[in-house]
This record gives structure tokens, sequence and C-alpha cells, in this order.
């Protein structure tokens, strides 16, 4: 087990394998910041009753920056994200797409809105300020003439094994906070059963999204024998995430369960975890993946 940890967390990726990501990654945090984050300008409407910072929130004030000032940052912050997407003025580019998305994350946060699910990717995107991502399928390479470097090295390996070391972070955290909240009465009862009750009056606007997911929520609504074996099978994937260092079979075992319950939940409970799809990403070889594919071009004489 500790050798498998080892190759986890110590082993070297190839500049391509980390640019791979920071293309998927970065595409994705801008698609989420155009199709579901400029919303989050409308918290500037709100009347000052509802502004309530609390703990750190409270020692800023976003208001004050006005809308105008607002859409500014939060274009800036998708521009540059498609910079960093393509790989173009490298560490720049991912600077000011952290705190960017920071400045655009905490507005929610002033008025109790809470966004838990967008942590990790905020500490991802803190990650990729360090690293050396750019070094490969990039525009900076282009202009600059470098070539990619094929080469497998630690350098390029650890933003990935700590991003996937975030994801069983916050997998793991979101299972113990159950535990800690409901125990085993999370899974033994009725508890889902009521969340999906409730669902479509606590996530209207998501539940205008997915049409298909009034269908189903209706349906299994109606099946709440069915739906504590699903809990029990979702608590204990989070509880048990850190076993993905086990093997390779455990791993992709636990990460399809936790996957398919996210997309499920899309449907089900109307709860929209879109950004934290992008975790996924870093859990693919993309190595492999070219690998894969070259040899599939591989015409064999018979």
């Amino acid at each position: 087990m500790l050798a498998n940890i080892e190759a986890r967390f110590f082993s070297g990726k190839t500049a391509i394998n980390l640019g791979l990501c920071r293309l998927f990654f970065f595409s994705h945090v801008s698609l989420f910041l155009l199709f579901y984050a400029k919303k989050w300008s409308l918290f500037l409407d709100f009347p000052d009753v509802f502004y309530r910072p609390s703990g750190l929130f409270a020692a800023f004030d976003l208001i004050a920056i006005g809308r105008s000032s607002f859409e500014i940052i939060f274009y800036v912050t998708l521009v540059f994200n498609v910079f960093s997407a393509v790989g173009l003025f490298g560490r720049i580019s991912f600077v000011i797409s952290f705190f960017g998305f920071l400045v655009i994350n905490c507005l929610p946060q002033f008025f109790n809105a809470l966004v838990g699910l967008n942590t990790p990717i905020l500490f991802i995107l803190l990650i990729f300020c360090f690293s050396r991502a750019s070094d490969a399928i990039s525009l900076d390479n282009i202009l600059l003439k470098r070539k990619n470097n094929r080469q497998s090295d630690a350098v390029y390996g650890w933003p990935i094994h700590y991003a996937r070391f975030l994801y069983i972070l916050f997998m793991f955290l979101a299972g113990l906070y159950k535990l800690k909240n409901s125990g085993s009465d999370w899974f033994l009862t009725s508890n889902l059963h009521h969340q999906m009750l409730c669902a479509p009056l606590a996530n209207g606007d998501t539940a205008q999204m997915a049409g298909l997911g009034e269908a189903l929520n209706f349906y299994f609504s109606g099946l709440p024998w069915l739906l504590m074996p699903v809990a029990a099978v979702v608590f204990f994937a989070e509880i048990f995430t850190p076993l993905v260092f086990i093997g390779r079979k455990m791993k992709w075992i636990i990460l399809s369960i936790l996957l398919t319950m996210q997309i499920l939940s899309i449907f089900l409970l109307f709860v929209n975890p879109f950004l934290s799809f992008g975790m996924y990403i870093f859990w693919v070889d993309w190595d492999y993946v070219i690998a894969k594919m070259k040899s599939l071009k591989t015409v064999n004489p018979l």
C-alpha cells in the first residue's frame, strides 16, 4: 500500500499530460463562469438587509465595488481562464484566474448562499499558479517556438497528484460530515427520501433546468425501499474514498460510484455539481490515452 501511495503522489508525469489537464480543466471552469456564475451578479441587487457576511468574509466589502466593477472582474476572469486553457501568458494567466475566481466565488457567501462545492476548485487554481502547466500544448510554446517536453518528471506530476488528493479529501470530508451530523441514520432511515421530496422546493431554479429530473424525482420518491441501499452505497463510497490507493480496480470502482452519484443528484435532488466534475479530469492518464489512440491508428499487416 505504501508503494501505491508513493506512486500516486511522487511519480513523474509528462508535460503533455499536465498540459491536457490544464486545457480541459480551465475550459471546464470557463464554461462554468459563462453559464452559471454570471448570474451571481444578481446578488448585487439584493437589499442591504440580506447582506450578512461572517468570519473572514466580514473583512471584505464586495458590495462597494458595484455591478459595473463586478462585471469587469467577471469578464477579465473569464478571458484569462480561456488564456490559461490555451496556455497563453503562463503563470500570469493562472494568477489572474485564481484571484478573479476567488472574488466571484466569494460574492454568494456574503449572503449566506454557500457554494462549498467550489472550494476544491479554488485550491486547484492556486496549485496551477505554482506549476509549469504551460510547458506543453500551449500557445506560449507556439509563439516562443519551444518544443513540448516529452520526458516524465516530478515537476509535472505534483500538480496532478495534489489535485487528486484534494478530490479524495473533499469526498472523505463529505462522508465524515454525514457521519458526524446524522450517523447511520443517513442511510438507515428515510433521510434521502425526504431530501428528494423537498428538492423541487429547495432547489427550484435547478429543477427548471432538469425537466427529466422532475419525472425521475417523482418516480424514485415512490420507491423509498430502494433509496436506503443507494444512500448506503454513497455514504460508504465517500467514507472509504482513501481506498483508491489500494489498487487500480478499487480506484475506478469508487470513482465510478461517486461520479454516478453526482450525476444522479442533478436529476433527483436538483443540485448543480457541474464545477466539481472538473476534478475528474486529473484522474485520467492522458499519456495512456494518447498511446492507445496511436496504437489504434497503427494498421497491423496481415
